[in-house]
């Protein structure tokens, strides 16, 4: 199928009405729809994107550094390449989408959705997936370094290694396959507990 082409100046306007509908909430304005766009490099960096549809949308390469994607719909979305460093994707709706080789370091996805996402040679170094379903995603060869999985749910994950997850910042209270819940109970055990920076109080 066709993917719909955004020019700059549509992009512009999209986004300056769904600021508005933001702002407005709801009352004004309206709220961005890129499902099916081809958006391939496009200069998103720091952009208001919270709630947008971009289902199924082309984003290869594209520039979402620190853009606000909360809650967003980015269902088989290919975001193949794309920069989303710091980029805020709380809630957000990933779920089949291609983010192979995507730079995701420091990036916020606190119970984002990843189901079946395909995240091979992915850059997650310090991201925080506090909650995230990352349920059958492809994790080959991803740097899970200093990641913060605390409550993710793991289960299923394919190509998800011991050597990556030793590098993790937490795995408390994380689901695993037994299998692997064990080898890191028997090498990382420290893992598995809770980390300094717990609130107890949760």
């Amino acid at each position: 199928m066709m993917k719909r082409k955004i020019a700059p100046e549509e992009l512009r306007k999209i986004l300056k009405n769904h600021k508005e509908w933001l702002v407005r909430k709801g009352r004004r304005g309206v709220k961005a729809d890129f499902r099916e766009a081809k958006l391939v490099r496009a200069k998103l960096w720091g952009a208001d994107l919270m709630g947008a549809d971009l289902t199924e949308a082309d984003l290869t390469e594209a520039d979402l550094w620190e853009a606000d994607l909360r809650e967003a719909k980015l269902t088989g979305a290919k975001l193949w390449g794309a920069d989303l460093m710091g980029a805020d994707l709380r809630g957000a709706v990933l779920g089949g989408a291609d983010l192979r080789e995507t730079k995701l370091m420091i990036a916020k996805l606190w119970g984002a959705d990843l189901m079946g996402a395909n995240l091979t040679g992915a850059n997650l170094r310090g991201a925080d997936l506090w909650g995230a379903d990352l349920r059958e995603a492809d994790l080959q060869e991803a740097n899970l370094r200093e990641v913060d999985l605390r409550k993710a749910v793991l289960g299923g994950t394919e190509d998800l290694i011991i050597e990556q997850l030793s590098k993790v910042k937490t795995l408390y209270q994380a689901k695993l396959d037994p299998e692997l819940e064990q080898e890191i109970k028997e090498k990382c055990p420290h893992l598995l507990e809770p980390p300094k920076d717990d609130d107890e109080s949760e």
